[in-house]
C-alpha cells in the first residue's frame, strides 16, 4: 500500500513539474543581447551566459566599422558556433531580448541605451563622468537598469 501511495506522489509531482506555471517560468530562459560581443568583457559574457541554463544569447553587437560584424559569437569568444551573428544595429540586436549586457565603453553605453528596444540593462561600464551618470539616471526613467563598476565575485 505504501508503494502505491509513494507511486501517486510521485506521478502527481511530475505532473505538477511538467504542466504547472511554475515549470513553465523555470523553463523559460532570458534572453540576452551583449554590446561588444568581440572585446575581452564581452567574450567573457558569452561565455558565462552559455554556462547557465537560464540564458540565452539572442544577439550581439560591435562597432559597426570595427571588422567583426557578422562574425559569429561564440567564435569569437572562443566556444565554437552559436549561429549568433554579431551585428552593428543596437535597436535590431535588442528587439528580441529581455536584457541588454553592457561592459563596453560611456560613449557606447549610452549611445545603446538611447537606441536599445528592450526595457532591461546590465551596464559594467566604468569611466562615466557627471554628465554620463546624469545621462544613466535620465535613461532609467525608461527602463531598468543595474550597474556597478566592479561584478566580480
Amino acid at each position: 500500500m505504501a508503494d502505491v501511495r509513494r507511486a501517486d506522489r510521485l506521478a502527481r509531482i511530475a505532473h505538477y513539474l511538467t504542466h504547472s506555471e511554475d515549470a513553465k517560468i523555470a523553463a523559460m530562459k532570458l534572453k540576452l543581447a551583449i554590446a561588444g560581443a568581440g572585446g575581452r568583457m564581452g567574450r567573457a559574457l558569452v561565455r558565462c551566459a552559455l554556462d547557465s541554463t537560464g540564458l540565452q544569447i539572442v544577439a550581439a553587437t560591435e562597432r559597426p566599422d570595427g571588422g567583426l560584424v557578422g562574425e559569429d559569437a561564440g567564435v569569437l569568444a572562443g566556444v565554437g558556433p552559436l549561429d549568433v551573428r554579431v551585428g552593428g544595429d543596437v535597436a535590431q540586436a535588442s528587439e528580441a531580448a529581455d536584457v541588454w549586457l553592457d561592459f563596453t565603453t560611456p560613449f557606447a553605453t549610452l549611445n545603446a541605451l538611447e537606441r536599445m528596444a528592450c526595457t532591461a540593462a546590465v551596464v559594467g561600464t566604468t569611466g562615466f563622468d557627471a554628465a554620463d551618470e546624469e545621462a544613466l539616471r535620465q535613461h532609467a526613467k525608461r527602463a531598468a537598469i543595474v550597474r556597478s563598476g566592479n561584478f566580480s565575485l
